[in-house]
């Protein structure tokens, strides 16, 4: 099936829509990489880079028009990585998209450095050594980079200058003893990178206003050079016993075209809890998801009946996307506009559009495409169409609520 990459003004998500080409090698982009192609306005994998970085002092695409009826300003101190939209298991979703790769699979996690001056098993990070950072065994430009990372306790004199452990090289030349710990979930990012807000201002869900999980933001060393760290926490990711990272799929929505393609409607997608097909349920710990930071995605062929929700008070928006003329827009009834659940189902797409009108009842008269079972029921499995391109999307909204923070 050829696959064709359909990006517009109101391209709200990644699209994934790069099919394999034996000629094409297998390539990895961390965030410093997708913001160069973001300013130059190269795609990354297929995907439109710049819907990924709010650059300082410039509009924050999601959270202005025609996403909002005001303008949101990013920090001019910093550029951002936009949170990007979602739904899952029937609710609002959100995410940051900082690493993405072509042809690679699968993913493994890597060994990053803590120096410490005593072990104590039942709590590692008590004795970190005053002053020092992480040390990150792979750096962003590596092939073999990634933001899945094992804890290496390194124990080190207690007077050891903390300005020497730059480089592993530094650590593990003192040859002291070396405890493996436990997975750890870090994006590496340049140092003049945030998530995406105005100056004093703070991240949020775009289109609904939701608050989202706070990332702590650090700093690390690569081979002697400061690096930014974007910090997502303990047991968001699964491995096996190989220590490749596990993938879930990631739905993106797509129309079949008359010569065999597919074209992304660059709509919000829909994360899925397990592997394709595997009926497992979302396995959550701590309220924190033990999946989705590292997608495979999914092209998904919508049926000529499907139609998007687009609450009136986003006519710009409504209107953008009517004039591609690639799904339904049907108009919404006054006391489903009014819903104040609607902005909770803005872009979100159902099979029919029967809930928007005021007949049926808002929104439960609708079949919703928004989660994976759902769009496993609803839809042929010749028209799951999987890609090559994986991503590292953690959640940062799941449920309709944030993640619970590092």
């Amino acid at each position: 099936m050829r696959i064709v990459c359909s990006w517009v003004a109101l391209a709200l998500l990644l699209g994934g829509c790069a099919p394999k080409n034996d000629e094409e090698a297998a390539e990895v982009w961390a965030f410093g990489a997708i913001r160069d192609n973001a300013r130059t306005g190269d795609d990354t994998a297929g995907i439109d880079s710049r819907i990924l970085v709010d650059f300082r002092g410039q509009p924050i695409r999601f959270r202005s028009p025609p996403y909002s009826d005001t303008v949101a300003t990013q920090d001019p101190s910093v550029d951002g990585a936009a949170v990007i939209p979602a739904f899952a298991e029937g609710a609002p979703a959100a995410y940051l998209a900082t690493d993405i790769w072509y042809d690679r699979s699968p993913v493994w996690v890597q060994p990053v450095y803590v120096p410490v001056t005593a072990w104590n098993p039942q709590h590692p990070f008590k004795n970190l050594l005053p002053g020092a950072k992480l040390v990150f065994g792979v750096g962003p430009t590596s092939s073999f980079y990634s933001p899945y990372w094992r804890f290496q306790y390194v124990e080190v004199p207690a007077n050891t200058d903390p300005g020497t452990l730059t480089n592993v090289r530094a650590l593990l030349d003192l040859n002291t003893p070396v405890h493996p710990g436990g997975l750890w979930m870090y994006s590496l990012v340049p140092t003049d990178v945030a998530v995406s807000a105005p100056a004093g201002g703070t991240p949020i869900r775009p289109l609904n206003g939701d608050s989202i999980m706070p990332v702590k933001v650090s700093t690390g060393w690569v081979e002697g050079q400061l690096t930014g760290v974007f910090d997502y926490g303990l047991d968001t990711f699964s491995v096996n016993d190989d220590d490749e990272v596990g993938e879930t799929p990631l739905f993106e929505f797509a129309v079949a075209l008359s010569d065999g393609g597919m074209a992304s409607l660059g709509l919000p997608k829909v994360g899925g809890v397990a592997p394709l097909y595997s009926g497992q349920a979302a396995n959550l710990k701590a309220g924190v998801p033990q999946f989705g930071s590292l997608w495979r995605n999914y092209l998904v062929a919508l049926p000529s009946n499907a139609a998007v929700f687009v609450p009136p008070e986003f006519p710009e928006l409504r209107s953008q996307i009517q004039a591609q003329g690639l799904i339904q827009v049907p108009d919404v009834g006054p006391i489903a506009g009014a819903d104040p659940r609607a902005k909770d189902y803005a872009l979100r797409v159902a099979l029919d559009s029967r809930c928007f009108s005021d007949d049926a009842g808002f929104p439960d008269g609708c079949t919703w495409l928004d989660s994976q079972a759902a769009v496993e029921a609803a839809i042929p499995e010749a028209s799951i169409v999987e890609t090559e391109v994986t991503l590292t999307c953690p959640f940062l909204e799941y449920g309709g609520t944030p993640v619970p923070g590092p």
